[in-house]
């Protein structure tokens, strides 16, 4: 770490760390994550967009783990939500979906419970798909407000790399 420049000297340069040991909690607001060797690769790419990324989101997002269904005609198939906003989710799926495809997702909201969301997919990458909410409760959107306020409070939240504009 001494050979990377000071937050002061560089602020905005996001840095991905892979590290040989369990990765340590870091102050530094620079860090987009940390993985430890060897990496996978999908991982990688995920820190990697994450940092990059510099178009400006709709809602804040949070890094979580969330249990989630997305129900099909052959059955519900089980997941977990990769990030979480009151606009929608990113949602490891154990094969690829598609594009514009509308599915009924079961969330596991820690502290509250079970809710259930329609959501557009609007991208996908291997087995990580992007995916819209198009009708959320009141109840449920109230449950995901909360949940996602309290996560950013204790500093959980996907930041992105400051726009080039």
């Amino acid at each position: 770490m001494d050979a990377i420049p000071s937050p002061k000297s560089d602020p905005h340069t996001p840095i991905i760390l892979l590290t040989g040991a369990r990765p340590r909690a870091n102050t530094d607001a620079r860090i987009a994550g940390q993985l430890m060797r060897p990496a996978r690769a999908d991982d990688l790419y995920r820190l990697l967009e994450h940092a990059l990324e510099i178009e400006p989101r709709q809602a804040p997002r949070i890094r979580t783990r969330l249990s989630a269904r997305y129900l099909r005609r052959d059955g519900p198939t089980h997941s977990y939500i990769q990030s979480l906003s009151t606009s929608g989710c990113r949602l490891r799926t154990p094969s690829p979906l598609e594009v514009d495809r509308i599915e009924t997702l079961r969330i596991a909201i820690p502290t509250y419970g079970l809710i259930e969301v329609r959501a557009r997919c609007i991208w996908t990458r291997a087995r990580v798909a992007g995916f819209e909410f198009i009708s959320l409760d009141a109840e449920s959107r109230k449950a995901v407000t909360t949940y996602v306020n309290q996560q950013l409070a204790l500093g959980h939240g996907e930041t992105r790399a400051p726009s080039a504009a």
